[in-house]
């Protein structure tokens, strides 16, 4: 299955499952926060239903990798179960 199946509210809500808390901002973009590891993920304004482009699934893997927010292989099973989630809504 291609990430592109997933939306950036499934995104989202990955990363709340992660540990990660929405925020507040003053404009259209998702913001959520980990704040043992001061990582903050910025996602794009768009509707929440639409498809995830390729390039914002690599940099939030790199981001909360690389700080330490998440251990890859924790991701890594996240995001497979995320994805088998969304084939069974279809």
């Amino acid at each position: 299955m291609s990430d592109r199946t997933l939306t950036y509210d499934d995104l989202g809500r990955l990363l709340v499952q992660l540990g990660f808390v929405r925020g507040q901002t003053s404009s259209n973009h998702q913001v959520l926060k980990h704040d043992p590891s001061d990582t903050v993920v910025l996602l794009p304004p768009s509707q929440p239903s639409a498809a995830v482009d390729a390039i914002h699934f690599l940099t939030v893997r790199k981001t909360v990798v690389d700080r330490g927010a998440v251990d890859a292989d924790v991701y890594d099973e996240a995001l497979e179960n995320m994805k088998s989630a969304v084939l069974s809504r279809a």
